[in-house]
């Protein structure tokens, strides 16, 4: 069952000045480089601030995340707000809440096995696989 949305609906104007906004935001927060990297290569990387060796990469499109350890796919992680959102304020999303409190993050996170070790930050996942949680955030 899908949750309720929560306010009005939003219409293509609504989503085209909150996308604008979204991307000034995030010029704002992330650095030169973080920003550079997200445009340049399609994702984010945010170091773990807890676990040596692990980071996390953020697609700059909606999609899974991935959660690297020591260079390679450990798994993919779903964490989705409960109402539409920006791609910009979904990038900032898992940045801040990885960077604020990982452990709560992961306990929210849908999680989806590696393919074969690849990388899904490239392209769209599925989060079919995951079970149990509902991946879900109030924006």
């Amino acid at each position: 069952m899908s949750p309720q949305p929560l306010g009005p609906a939003v219409g293509p104007y609504e989503r085209w000045e909150a996308e604008r906004k979204g991307q000034a935001l995030l010029r704002q927060l992330l650095t030169p480089p973080e920003y550079r990297t997200l445009h340049e290569r399609g994702f984010l990387e945010v170091t773990s601030p807890t676990v040596a060796g692990r980071v996390y990469r953020i697609p700059r499109r909606r999609g899974l995340v991935a959660q690297i350890e020591e260079g390679r796919v450990a798994t993919r992680l779903c964490v989705v707000p409960d109402r539409w959102l920006p791609d910009a304020d979904i990038v900032l999303l898992h940045k801040l809440l990885i960077e604020a409190d990982e452990a709560h993050y992961l306990r929210v996170a849908n999680v989806v096995p590696p393919r074969d070790g690849r990388d899904p930050a490239s392209a769209a996942g599925s989060a079919s696989g995951a079970a149990g949680k509902s991946g879900m955030v109030r924006a």
